[in-house]
């Protein structure tokens, strides 16, 4: 059974998801700095959500081709919320490793669950679906960064994580009163790495692990070089971050009407990588007015190449086995995040919050002559 009537129920669900998690992401290492921990601890930190991603991406993948999604989704709220509620006790770095482990896996089940519930129940002859599904997700992300920001002015960031536990509880709720239970399938194995093994996937893998790679900067060195580098309040950081991620609904949206429109899918994925590369360098020019241009010129390479993923999924995959394969490129896009992190915090620290920024630029920038080469496998 077709459940597309509550495409708008996981859409928001999604964007909720998205809301919480950057309400304080981008500022974590600031409150990691404010509670003295060092660069290779936070570096340690920052890599365990990526890590546990490589564990569980692909048995939560296939989960969702055995289980109701709906379940996954609850679980992965109620574990969101343990974690938070559990953070504001403690600061003991081994603690916070637990913790955020088990955050990590709760955002996993989350997260790959409501994407399977997208690929398995939205029209694959739609690609405005994709590109409205993704920007509006993404706008979440905005709107957090930028409450984010302005609630640090005057909450501390233990009643941030106070808040977010509260909301995940009750989203756990509403998530199995509003969802309906889905169909489950039982496949072996082997088809699914028979999936993967196909000449375009594989190049839509690469793709992907190139393109992911400069995320991880952002996640240990955005935030601080907005601070220390720019000088900005958290207001200002909310409001530079926020409003340039709000952006992605416009481009998302435009990437999908262009596809929609007969655009050749290799054409939204050589300006996706340009301009995330060459946005993402322009951001470290030490002048607000520059450098939050480049984050706007970033912002719209990142949201056609989310469209490329999110389409992509639907079109190289089979329906009924897109769980298990979203969690195989979900597991690639954590590999890139963990080397990315390992590397990028103790360099930020050693020689600057730009440097891990720059070098992570060329890695979007890197990918574009693979594209080219191998552009007969990327699908139209």
């Amino acid at each position: 059974m077709n459940h597309m009537k509550h495409l708008p129920h996981v859409t928001a669900f999604r964007t909720l998801s998205n809301f919480m998690t950057q309400v304080v992401l981008f500022f974590l290492g600031i409150y990691f700095t404010q509670i003295e921990l060092t660069g290779i601890q936070q570096g340690i930190l920052f890599a365990v959500y990526p890590l546990i991603g490589i564990v569980s991406a692909v048995p939560i993948g296939l989960l969702n081709d055995r289980a109701y999604p709906r379940t996954l989704i609850a679980i992965g709220y109620l574990l969101i919320a343990t974690q938070y509620l559990a953070i504001t006790q403690t600061t003991d770095f081994y603690a916070l490793i637990g913790l955020f482990t088990l955050g990590s896996l709760g955002a996993q089940l989350n997260q790959l669950s409501l994407d399977a519930f997208f690929y398995k129940n939205s029209d694959h002859q739609k690609p405005k679906q994709t590109g409205s599904y993704v920007g509006t997700f993404l706008s979440g992300s905005g709107l957090g960064i930028i409450l984010g920001g302005l609630l640090l002015e005057k909450v501390p960031f233990t009643g941030m994580f106070l808040g977010i536990a509260i909301t995940a509880l009750g989203a756990s709720v509403l998530s199995q009163i509003i969802l309906p239970k889905t169909e489950v399938f039982h496949f072996e194995f082997h088809l699914y790495k028979k999936d993967i093994q196909k000449p375009a996937i594989l190049l839509f893998a690469t793709l992907i692990f190139l393109w992911t790679l400069h995320m991880s900067s952002e996640v240990t060195s955005y935030g601080l070089f907005l601070r220390e580098n720019l000088g900005l309040s958290y207001t200002g950081m909310g409001f530079y971050m926020g409003l340039a991620i709000l952006t992605m609904i416009i481009w998302a949206r435009w990437a999908g009407h262009l596809i929609h429109h007969g655009t050749p899918i290799r054409y939204i994925v050589y300006a996706g990588l340009f301009f995330s590369g060459v946005g993402h360098f322009i951001v470290t020019v030490p002048m607000v007015e520059i450098s939050i241009l480049g984050r706007i010129i970033h912002e719209a390479g990142d949201a056609f190449m989310f469209v490329f993923l999110y389409d992509g999924v639907r079109k190289l995959f089979p329906i009924e086995r897109a769980g298990g394969n979203s969690g195989i490129i979900r597991f690639i896009q954590n590999g890139a995040l963990i080397l990315g992190v390992l590397a990028f915090a103790p360099l930020g620290k050693t020689y600057g919050n730009a440097y891990p920024l720059i070098i992570a630029s060329t890695f979007s920038i890197l990918a574009i002559p693979i594209a080219i080469r191998f552009r007969h496998l990327i699908k139209h």
